[in-house]
């Protein structure tokens, strides 16, 4: 019965997570909101130039997700971070101060089923 409630449970959770309602691409340098990025149908994609005074970064929208293809900091942690498609995931180069965050217009998404 544990089993099964488990399970039941985990389906639900999913399935009103996966409603996300119009996402977009927030990119944010320096905190504040830089330029907002919408997706592409299935197999369009399309890039992003951000020079600013932290430095060059180059961002891919594919489809439904993003990812950061190229950085000119040290490390580029951001760019091996790979792509990311959901509602609240999140890419940061620090070095350049530029955080790519997929939102939702869906105002109830703000919470998930962990803060909840």
């Amino acid at each position: 019965a544990i089993v099964i409630i488990s399970l039941l449970s985990y389906v639900i959770i999913y399935m009103t997570g996966s409603r996300e309602g119009d996402k977009y691409i927030s990119v944010q340098v320096n905190g504040t909101e830089f330029k907002r990025l919408t997706f592409t149908s299935k197999n369009d994609s399309y890039k992003y130039k951000l020079d600013t005074d932290g430095g060059l970064n180059i961002i891919e929208v594919k489809g439904d997700k993003v990812r950061m293809i190229e950085a000119d900091c040290p490390d580029k942690l951001c760019v091996h971070q790979g792509y990311i498609s959901r509602v609240g995931e999140v890419l940061v180069c620090i070095p350049n101060k530029v955080v790519v965050e997929i939102k939702s217009d869906d105002s109830e998404k703000e919470l998930d089923g962990i803060n909840y």
